[in-house]
């Protein structure tokens, strides 16, 4: 079998391989998110945050692996992609936040943001606008 051969099979296993992985895992990270979503567990500050209630959800979460039969291997993967969508719908809401911020701004100053000179904000600060 000559190299490109070679190359070309293994391309092909790699993608089956994280194809079933992520047939696998994904209905995994999916019910792990729905579990955070309804866990009643403490957020901010970090002092304040009850350790016992993230002992004992980390504990079904664990439960829940062990019942999934999940391979070792693939327990950073899943939490990975539990991120992913915490990851993904933040930075795509902040996005549109910031979208809307630089419309709204833009109509408030009746100009684009980037033609802003000084005398505009001397006639804003002097309530002149």
């Amino acid at each position: 079998m000559d190299l490109s051969k070679l190359l070309k099979k293994n391309k092909i296993n790699a993608e089956k391989l994280n194809k079933d992985r992520l047939e696998r895992c994904v209905p995994i990270a999916k019910e792990i998110i729905k579990m955070i979503g309804v866990a009643d567990l403490d957020v901010g500050e970090e002092g304040k945050v009850d350790r016992e209630k993230y002992d004992a959800f980390s504990m079904s979460v664990l439960a829940f692996l062990l019942k999934q039969k999940l391979k070792y291997s693939e327990r950073e993967f899943v939490f990975q992609l539990v991120l992913q969508a915490f990851d993904f719908t933040q930075k795509i809401t902040l996005s549109s936040l910031e979208k809307g911020y630089g419309i709204c701004r833009d109509k408030v100053w009746g100009k684009d943001y980037m033609d802003i000179d000084m005398e505009d904000l001397d006639n804003i600060l002097k309530g002149e606008k």
